[in-house]
């Protein structure tokens, strides 16, 4: 597999990218798939996901892209979990858990919630509240 190529624009709070395209802010990686595969943006269907190979919502490399359902990518990214090919956190991704603090009230559900959108263990976001 290539290297991710990684987006340098802004970023939203779960870590993906965001591209102004076509008249609206959209994901970095949907505009990246339906520009590599020639589909109209507003052709794929809302429910229709952009699954990471590599798991790297930042990444926008089409080789590392693909069309499926939330279901698909749950069980994919479940699947590479228990190969151990969990993903590590960036730095800035650090910093944006802390900012969310999860250590507080409610600490337990808020790390599961964090940690299913980094696609990292919950004690991992523990450790770093």
């Amino acid at each position: 597999m290539n290297a991710c190529v990684e987006h340098t624009g802004c970023i939203s709070k779960a870590g993906y990218g965001l591209r102004f395209y076509a008249g609206k802010t959209r994901l970095a990686h949907r505009v990246a798939y339906c520009l590599s595969k020639r589909i109209d943006i507003g052709a794929l269907p809302s429910s229709t996901v952009i699954k990471h190979s590599c798991d790297n919502p930042r990444c926008v490399n089409p080789e590392h892209l693909s069309a499926g359902t939330q279901s698909d990518n749950c069980k994919e990214r479940s699947v590479r979990a228990a190969r151990g090919e969990k993903r590590k956190l960036l730095p800035e991704q650090v910093l944006s858990i802390r900012a969310r603090d999860p250590g507080k009230k409610g600490r337990t559900s808020a790390a599961k919630q964090i940690s299913a959108e980094y696609n990292v263990n919950e004690s991992t976001i523990l450790r770093i509240s």
